[in-house]
């Protein structure tokens, strides 16, 4: 979801929170103050290049790839990558859930890129390989609404999941 549609989710339906994704090379800093709304930087993250051999995201040219369902920010992230090294990649599986992706990397299906934070359980025959594209999670709510429960709960719940992670 765009910041400017989640932000109108959050206006229009009377949505506290709203996850959102800033798409790839732009930067996130410090919380925006957006119309009537505010958007919070919250955490960025590694992407990951998920095959059974260590090659480049170049080399997966005429791979068959493993993709979020079109429309979803990991499909987008996943064409884009892929174009900015010159190619279209050929989506042969649609799979939302990070865990099945990577079952069916390890399965040989195909190739996908992962956020670091979709890691959790990698099978040990997938090799992942850090790329230079970063995901940047934001919340999204309306303005005077930062310390409602709910928005206090997601950032303290985002930040849980971060600390986890690095240790």
């Amino acid at each position: 979801m765009s910041d400017g549609h989640a932000l109108r989710a959050a206006e229009g339906f009377g949505l506290r929170l709203v996850e959102t994704a800033a798409p790839v090379g732009h930067q996130v800093v410090g919380d925006e103050q957006v119309g009537r709304g505010v958007l919070g930087a919250l955490l960025e993250e590694t992407v990951y290049l998920a095959a059974l051999t260590g090659d480049p995201l170049e080399a997966h040219r005429d791979a068959p790839w493993i993709a979020g369902t079109p429309g979803t920010l990991c499909h987008t992230m996943t064409v884009r990558a892929c174009q900015a090294t010159g190619y279209t990649p050929r989506v042969r599986h649609h799979a939302d859930d990070f865990g099945t992706v990577l079952a069916l990397v390890a399965a040989g299906q195909g190739v996908a890129l992962i956020p670091e934070l979709g890691l959790l359980a990698p099978p040990p025959d997938v090799v992942l390989t850090a790329l230079p594209t970063r995901r940047r999670t934001r919340l999204a709510y309306r303005r005077g609404t930062g310390g409602h429960p709910a928005v206090l709960a997601a950032r303290s719940a985002l930040h849980a999941s971060v600390v986890g992670r690095k240790q």
